[in-house]
């Protein structure tokens, strides 16, 4: 098993949940992700973004207009 250093880490440079799950040797995804989700805030930001682009494309026309 790692350090809670690296696997805070990990996640957040594109590393699955389940293999940081395998790695910390926690018992699910779900709570390694509820561990160390905070940790990314960038990525929370921009999935969010993500998924303004896709469910109200307009927005983002008269954002760049």
């Amino acid at each position: 098993m790692i350090d809670q250093v690296p696997a805070s880490a990990r996640p957040g440079t594109g590393e699955n949940a389940k293999t940081v799950q395998t790695l910390m040797g926690h018992h699910s995804a779900a709570f390694t992700m509820d561990q160390y989700a905070d940790a990314w805030p960038e990525q929370i930001a921009s999935a969010g973004e993500a998924a303004a682009r896709l469910l109200l494309p307009s927005v983002e026309k008269a954002a760049t207009a």
